[in-house]
């Protein structure tokens, strides 16, 4: 079994899969829905689904659909009065939906495969229980598995089941025993069983691409409004860098350490070099710097809601103290610097903040932040994300300030706001002392040459970004005015995003992202951005004025008795 099958989630190939399969067994074999013409079923659900797939090479022969809590609704709803069932509803409370076997692969041990693989992805989610129903001539396996009868029986189709619960003891205890069940002869575990945990980020609009990219010609007709990409183009001259010696920028290693990069930067930045360390991208600097200067026993604050992948790294990758300050929607996720103040003199290792936050759009002024700073515990390490700062005003930034500090470090994409993305490129800042920690644990040729080029020119041509980061603001302005004309409401947002709110419409956030997708547009769902996200609430990203009219058009049509939209 270990060496035949594989589990993980699912790619979006493997949805494709998972739908025609859907069909087979729901509708064809089991008549619980109406065949159609596609061979293909999918629901609003699957805008915020996990799928856990077993694959027999690249095939998927088993799979689990698990929906989180922020999705505001479950398949059991269909069936039962929340009101009337034995379970408290909460935010750490999973359903595992739509268990499916293929034809020919029916037996308990690939069963078990997939619900260790699920148990263990529940772990990772942070769930303390989960919500299934189950077949009932089957029931007895399920109980094998650790789940408990509820005693409440639906009848769908052709097939009875039963509500079934378990909790987070009852998963990890069974999840291990079945990792043992399901190990090769040797007794040595699988490790290709467990499925790997990860933040989910947006791209989702790659779907309808391919990964691969078989259909690139698709790009303009597809709305990526679940990534914060910038809707302009790169500067002139970072775009005919590239273009102009393309084949050699391909086939050429780059300078080893990146030093044009380097020096170009320290002169923007009006800093020596040594304060700063490069990185292919935030996210590969976080996943050095962070477990180099983080470990398992170290005290860590971070905003709840904030970027997701801040609490991946620290919760399950680190496996720190990871204590979460609460912003709440009553305020708009504002962060309240008093409490914050008091949080810095707390004695926490380090405090992680993201400014402007993603997905609120929030800031702490440039003065705010300062003052803050002087009640710093000689202990704590701050540090902070100002990936979209550059939005809100560039003047904004700590960059010097933690060039002298010695305790606090930023982080700078470079993605989002030059337009850098698909070239991935990103820099700390802080204490020469700090930065020389990161460097070290750099490797050679961390920029490739085409980035490299394109950085260096980018970063010589200030006013042209100055000019697209106003015309954002501008932009944004105008969105937000237009989405609450259509009865959207608009909780905040300063940089090249909107926070958005379904609270007076008739519609989760998870069925108006499924139906949008349907039109091509792709927005944010906001699953693993904390615990402090409601159903309701989703993010869109800023795009060019005619894009934000195409996105206005599909929002109208998706929303249940919208309005008209706004010229």
């Amino acid at each position: 079994m270990g060496s035949r099958f594989t589990t993980r989630l699912a790619t979006g190939s493997d949805r494709e899969q998972i739908y025609r399969i859907r069909h087979a067994v729901y509708a064809e074999e089991l008549g619980q829905h109406p065949r159609n013409a596609e061979g293909a079923l999918r629901d609003a659900l699957d805008a915020v689904n996990d799928y856990i797939v077993v694959l027999e090479q690249d095939r998927v022969v088993a799979f689990v659909a698990i929906t989180p809590p922020t999705a505001g609704t479950f398949s059991i709803d269909k069936y039962f009065s929340r009101a009337d069932l034995p379970i408290r509803f909460h935010e750490r409370l999973y359903e595992l939906r739509l268990l499916t076997v293929c034809h020919g692969y029916r037996h308990a041990m690939l069963l078990r495969l997939l619900v260790e693989a699920t148990f263990g992805h529940l772990h990772a989610l942070g769930a303390t229980e989960a919500i299934a129903i189950g077949r009932q001539e089957i029931l007895d396996l399920y109980e094998g598995l650790g789940f408990q009868r509820l005693g409440l029986s639906i009848q769908s189709g052709r097939v009875s089941y039963e509500l079934m619960k378990i909790d987070a003891e009852g998963f990890q205890r069974h999840g291990a025993r079945l990792l043992r069940a399901s190990s090769a002869p040797s007794g040595q575990s699988n490790p290709e069983s467990a499925p790997p945990a990860k933040a989910y980020h947006g791209g989702a609009f790659f779907e309808a691409i391919g990964p691969r990219f078989d259909a690139l010609d698709a790009k303009d007709e597809v709305i990526s409004a679940d990534v914060l990409d910038a809707w302009f183009d790169p500067a002139p001259e970072a775009v005919a860098a590239i273009g102009q010696h393309l084949a050699f920028a391909m086939r050429t290693s780059p300078p080893t350490h990146a030093e044009g990069v380097l020096e170009t930067l320290a002169e923007s930045r009006g800093l020596p070099q040594a304060h700063f360390a490069l990185g292919a991208g935030s996210s590969d600097l976080m996943f050095r710097a962070m477990r180099l200067w983080v470990g398992k026993h170290s005290r860590v604050l971070l905003p709840d809601p904030t970027y997701g992948e801040y609490g991946h790294l620290l919760e399950h990758v680190i496996g720190c103290d990871l204590q979460r300050f609460a912003l709440t929607a009553e305020t708009g996720y504002a962060i309240d610097p008093q409490a914050l103040r008091a949080e810095f003199a707390r004695g926490h290792d380090w405090i992680f903040l993201v400014n402007p936050n993603s997905p609120t759009g929030t800031t702490l002024e440039h003065a705010t932040l300062a003052s803050l700073l002087e009640s710093l515990h000689p202990n704590t390490h701050l540090w902070l994300d100002e990936t979209y700062v550059d939005y809100v005003e560039p003047a904004m930034t700590l960059e010097p300030l933690a060039a002298a500090h010695g305790r606090v470090v930023v982080c700078k994409s470079l993605s989002k706001c030059y337009a850098l993305s698909g070239l991935r490129a990103a820099y700390l800042c802080g204490n020469a002392e700090l930065i020389a920690q990161v460097r070290q644990i750099t490797p050679p040729w961390v920029l490739g040459l085409p980035t490299q080029m394109a950085v260096v020119a980018a970063l010589r041509n200030r006013a042209y970004y100055e000019l697209q980061w106003a015309t954002t603001r501008a932009l944004r302005m105008q969105l937000a005015q237009a989405l609450e004309a259509i009865g959207i409401g608009v909780i905040g947002g300063q940089a090249n995003f909107l926070l958005c709110s379904l609270r007076d419409r008739a519609i989760t956030a998870s069925e108006l992202i499924a139906r949008c997708r349907q039109r091509k547009l792709f927005l944010r769902s906001l699953d693993n951005f904390g615990t402090r996200i409601d159903a309701w609430t989703f993010r869109i990203a800023v795009k060019d004025a005619r894009t934000n009219q195409r996105m206005l058009a599909i929002l109208t049509e998706a929303l249940p008795d919208a309005g008209t939209v706004s010229s």
